[in-house]
């Protein structure tokens, strides 16, 4: 039982969903049979069952049909695919429900086929469920407001023989916008997500709109004007006024944007920043942390209410990058507690080493660092290398020496680093050979690490060969 699509479907429900769930399958409406109700029961709040039990096909059988039913796989398979579809229908009723507009134009429709002219006009004269500035309409506003004007249209097309110019004027205007923005917002993420520019399809729409939306009545939308500053900065990002309007128009309107756009568009603005830090351009680094900071504050970067591991560690990277010591330990003490439990002390803990190996605090980074914090083998390596600096800073070649031998037995044992672990080795044996070498004998092994493509710090073991 604890495996299969209808216990990973049911895993994602949360306390609300599941005593809605239950209520939906044991009302008379969905058409359920009493077994899927019993079953559903079992499953998500069986008392009587262990959790244990719970996750036996069996022991669920027995909770469901009775004791003395005898045991039938099949018809609990059969069971369970019923609660399945009852499980599926009530996800999109939920979600439906959470949509007043879909259920307007759905009852508007419905009014207008059976000709109940009343209840329709009564239904259509109220506002919609739109904020009232067109400013800050989002994408699916101007799809929903196309939709509803063109059902207004229809049906005075059909009832009273007439053009209507305004709903008409309306119905093209709200299409226009939403087609620009999908079609904006889509070529902003692949652009974004595609590393080589020579695979970007061309978008004749886009490149038109480009040119000549300006003179348009839709150039003052913070929508579009936003939209098309993010698709100018991934074309000319060399010019930076393009991608500090795509970022002020994210900060300033985020009315415009659902929250998944929201969180997609912000993305791009964080890729953007790695891809110029990438070729050499480090002046977007302090906004790169600053749309890491708001992503977070607005819980856009969580993923199931947590910060990733992964998130954690890469803003502290970017801090250290960027010397923003203060900042740093700032948001290691703001957000340590908000890390996903499972990686919270080795991303805090990591974090907080690197920062004190920065401010030369190498004993406290020692101390974080040969704690059992690390149970990930690739951060296990980058630990152990900043324990290694640390021990050179230290002068303490005797140590280093051994936690060296220690970290290429490491790498040897971990076969599934791959690729780093050639990296790992090379710092290994490089700096190695800078402990034991004399500052006045260094010039070879200066050029042979220059020629290393396959180095891990080659910046930091090139300035102390350098000397």
């Amino acid at each position: 039982m604890h495996k299969g699509i209808l216990y990973d479907l049911l895993k994602t429900l949360t306390s609300r969903e599941k005593k809605a769930f239950l209520n939906f399958v044991q009302s008379p409406y969905p058409g359920t049979t009493p077994e899927v109700a019993r079953l559903a029961k079992y499953l998500l709040n069986g008392e009587q069952a262990t959790e244990v039990n719970r996750q036996s096909k069996a022991a669920a059988f027995f909770g469901v049909f009775g004791k003395d039913a005898p045991y039938h796989d099949a018809r609990l398979r059969k069971t369970m695919e019923h609660m399945l579809r009852s499980l599926e229908r009530f996800l999109v009723t939920e979600q439906r429900a959470a949509e007043p507009f879909d259920y307007r134009l759905r009852l508007a429709a419905l009014l207008a086929e059976r000709k109940h002219t009343k209840l329709f006009r009564r239904l259509t004269e109220a506002s919609l469920p739109f904020p009232s500035e067109e400013a800050d309409w989002t994408t699916e506003n101007f799809e929903q407001g196309a939709r509803w004007y063109q059902l207004l249209y229809d049906y005075r097309s059909n009832t009273d023989r007439e053009h209507d110019p305004e709903l008409h004027r309306r119905i093209t205007r709200c299409q226009t916008v939403a087609l620009l923005a999908r079609r904006l917002r889509n070529a902003c993420i692949f652009r974004s997500n595609q590393k080589e520019r020579a695979a970007w399809l061309p978008d004749p729409l886009l490149d038109w709109a480009a040119q000549n939306w300006p003179q348009t009545d839709y150039a003052g939308l913070p929508l579009l004007r936003t939209l098309f500053a993010g698709y100018q900065a991934l074309e000319m990002p060399g010019d930076p006024s393009y991608f500090a309007r795509f970022r002020d128009g994210l900060l300033a309107a985020p009315a415009c944007f659902t929250r998944a756009d929201r969180r997609d568009l912000l993305l791009v603005a964080i890729n953007f920043c790695s891809k110029r830090y990438n070729d050499g351009d480090t002046a977007w680094l302090g906004t790169q942390l600053e749309l890491y900071d708001y992503g977070i504050r607005e819980n856009l970067l969580l993923e199931n209410g947590w910060i990733t591991g992964y998130t954690f560690l890469n803003i502290g990277t970017l801090a250290l990058i960027g010397r923003r010591h203060e900042w740093l330990e700032q948001f290691i003490r703001d957000y340590r507690d908000k890390v996903e439990p499972r990686y919270r002390d080795s991303a805090a803990g990591f974090n907080r080493a690197r920062l004190d190996y920065a401010l030369k605090r190498y004993r406290q980074a020692l101390a974080l660092l040969q704690q059992d914090l690390f149970d990930d083998v690739l951060l296990n390596l980058s630990a152990k290398t900043v324990q290694a600096k640390c021990f050179y800073e230290l002068n303490e070649f005797e140590l280093l020496d051994a936690h060296l031998e220690a970290m290429r037995k490491y790498i040897r044992r971990h076969k599934e680093v791959g690729y780093y672990g050639e990296r790992y080795l090379n710092f290994t044996a490089v700096l190695r050979r800078i402990a034991r070498t004399r500052p006045g004998e260094r010039a070879d092994l200066l050029r042979e690490i220059q020629a290393m493509p396959v180095l891990a710090e080659k910046d930091w073991l090139l300035e102390w060969v350098k000397g």
